[in-house]
């Protein structure tokens, strides 16, 4: 602004400001009238479904699904037993067990082998929560395997064949690099001796209380 005398250079300023300070008025306003983005809505939580009650001498036949009830349901089963009957008769069964409570059992290598074996050889894969009612107490276990694992197991999307083969390693030679078909004896079992689960846990198991 040179030749300019200075009260010329100071109205020449004030303009500059108010036109600045009409910019920011106007885009701050712009701004506030755009509509928030729509939120995603929210997943609704599985509700539980009917539980079915069975007799001691009805485990295996909730376990192998002869009666196609977790086929119908399109869960897995989680069998309720206070007596705690039921991991006697598992540990008397050619299942891969694995115990909630026991650390050596909730090893990464466990859980994934465990899996890994019951898909291969097609049979069931059973895990005993003891006296915990949730499967809180097994999510972390199992994420330490895989992120996201134990609701690939609950939602079956383990059962691809994108997603199991998530679980081979190199190491494990030829074993589990084959090709393979799973079967109707693979089934995933969750056992409990507490009588009241959590809801979260009712809703995405199918719920057998042994009497």
């Amino acid at each position: 602004m040179c030749g300019l005398d200075f009260q010329t250079e100071l109205n020449y300023i004030q303009v500059e400001i108010v036109v600045l300070n009409l910019f920011v008025y106007v885009y701050v306003h712009i701004a506030a009238a755009k509509p928030a983005a729509a939120a995603a809505p929210a997943k609704p939580k599985p509700e539980p479904l009917p539980e079915v009650e069975i007799g001691l001498k009805e485990i295996n036949v909730a376990i192998t699904d002869s009666e196609g009830k977790v086929k119908a349901s399109g869960r897995w089963p989680l069998l309720i037993d206070e007596a705690e009957r039921v991991p006697v008769f598992i540990r008397h069964r050619d299942f891969n067990n694995l115990n909630a409570i026991d650390p050596n059992d909730m090893q990464p290598e466990k859980i994934r082998l465990g899996l890994l074996g019951a898909m291969r050889y097609n049979k069931p894969f059973t895990m005993n929560l003891g006296e915990s009612g949730s499967l809180d107490i097994i999510v972390d276990r199992f994420n330490e395997v895989l992120p996201g694992l134990l609701d690939m197991v609950l939602d079956k999307s383990i059962l691809q064949e994108e997603n199991f083969r998530k679980l081979i390693k190199d190491s494990d030679g030829t074993e589990y690099t084959q090709i393979w078909g799973l079967g109707d004896q693979f089934i995933v079992v969750f056992v409990s001796s507490n009588p009241a689960p959590t809801e979260e846990t009712k809703g995405r198991l199918l719920v057998f209380r042994v009497q």
